[in-house]
């Protein structure tokens, strides 16, 4: 798990940007990384969200445009843990984030995966 300091050390710079730009939504997919939850609510809080579809938002603010659109910052919760990855605005899809995370890391089965999650408890 990464904190904040360590999630934006080596995003910044030309280069970073630059290959962003290059990738295709698939190949974004392959960069979730599992942050604290510091780390997710300062990208959540930041700004106000560009969408949010619980459990998951994209940042108001865009990281860069790249060949298929805007990318900004998605963080979705899964299983009480939390995780940051660029994403295409235009691609957003939480349902979607949702498979990507539990086939990449051992997750439980999400409530919000179900469709069985309750409000209030």
């Amino acid at each position: 798990m990464k904190t904040l300091e360590q999630y934006v050390k080596n995003k910044t710079g030309l280069e970073y940007y630059a290959m962003l730009k290059t990738k295709t939504e698939k190949e974004l997919s392959d960069l979730w990384e599992d942050v604290d939850e510091r780390a997710y609510m300062w990208f959540l809080e930041f700004s106000i969200p560009a969408k949010h579809t619980p459990p998951a938002y994209a940042s108001g603010e865009p990281t860069c445009s790249g060949e298929n659109g805007t990318i900004h910052t998605v963080g979705i919760e899964v299983a009480g843990r939390y995780f940051l990855r660029p994403a295409y605005l235009e691609k957003f899809d939480t349902f979607q984030y949702i498979k990507e995370i539990q086939a990449r890391f051992a997750v439980e089965d999400s409530p919000w995966h179900t469709g069985k999650r309750r409000v209030g408890g």
